[in-house]
């Protein structure tokens, strides 16, 4: 490959003048407010509430260990490769020549501008509120061996707010005066350069690659059969479960039925958990 010089390039930049900018300082705008009128809240008291609950009754689990998986597996054959040797290529190429760039230099603008008048603001100050609340009594809780809770509530009386009208607010703002830019426009950049010859690369062909790859062997694997009668949950201690916080959750499904029952959906929960973590146990019941 062989490529012509690259002539040089004369780049001129000139520095972009100042801008004088003037402003006038803007007003005080005076905001004058009338306080806001109290507020008197007068709340009965809550009554009290009776609540009993029932016994929770408890659950018996047994998990049966979980049985080894055999996995014989062949090795895995190397695979041969067989690859040719890449040619090498020249490439020449000349330097690239500098661009010539010549550009006016900027004349300065003008900007002329009226200072803000200030802005006064006067606010009175919020008056407090008076809020004026009756303690909360104290729930005496009764625990008893009954299922069924008696709940009685008193209604609850209505509570009157009186809001009196919030006066308005009346600012009053001198108009911000405008402000006269003059600017002068921006000569165009003349950019003369001259034109990159074209590079002429010749490569030669990659050749083909062989690759040799011998059969994988087949994996035999060999899993013993879960016993009957017994559950089994491999992911138990990956889960971290809290057993009594399943039981309060059972219990309000549960309740009314047999121990035993309780038992067996309470395994059939956590089984359910334990296949959306990842996890398959076999669940078998006699």
């Amino acid at each position: 490959m062989t490529q012509a010089p690259t002539p040089n390039v004369n780049i001129t930049d000139v520095p972009t003048l100042k801008a004088n900018i003037t402003q006038a300082p803007t007003p005080k705008a005076i905001i004058t407010q009338a306080p806001s009128p109290k507020v008197k809240k007068t709340q009965a008291p809550t009554p009290k509430a009776n609540i009993t609950y029932a016994p929770t009754p408890k659950v018996n689990i047994t998990y049966a260990p979980t049985p080894k998986v055999n996995i014989t597996q062949a090795p895995t054959p190397k695979a041969i490769i067989t690859h040719a040797s890449t040619p090498k290529v020249n490439i020449t190429q000349a330097p690239t020549p500098k661009a010539i760039i010549t550009q006016a230099p900027t004349p300065k603008a003008n900007i002329t501008q009226a200072p803000t008048p200030k802005v006064n603001i006067t606010q009175a100050l919020t008056p407090k509120a008076n809020i004026t609340q009756a303690p909360t009594p104290k729930v005496n809780k009764t625990q008893t061996p009954t299922p069924k809770a008696n709940i009685t509530y008193a209604p609850t009386p209505k509570v009157n707010i009186t809001d009196a009208p919030t006066p308005k607010v009346n600012i009053t703002q001198a108009p911000t005066p405008k402000v006269n830019i003059t600017q002068a426009p921006t000569p165009k950049t003349i950019i003369t350069q001259a034109p990159t010859p074209k590079a002429n690369i010749t490569q030669a062909p990659t050749p083909n690659v062989n690759i040799t790859h011998s059969p994988t062997p087949k994996v035999n694997i060999t899993q013993a059969p879960t016993p009957k009668g017994k559950v089994t949950l491999p992911c138990y201690n990956e889960m971290m479960l809290d057993i009594e916080s399943k039981q309060k959750a059972l219990k309000q499904k549960y309740v009314k039925t047999h121990k035993h029952t309780v038992a067996v959906e309470y395994i059939e929960y956590m089984d359910e958990l334990a296949t959306l973590n990842g996890c398959r146990p076999d669940l078998g019941m006699s």
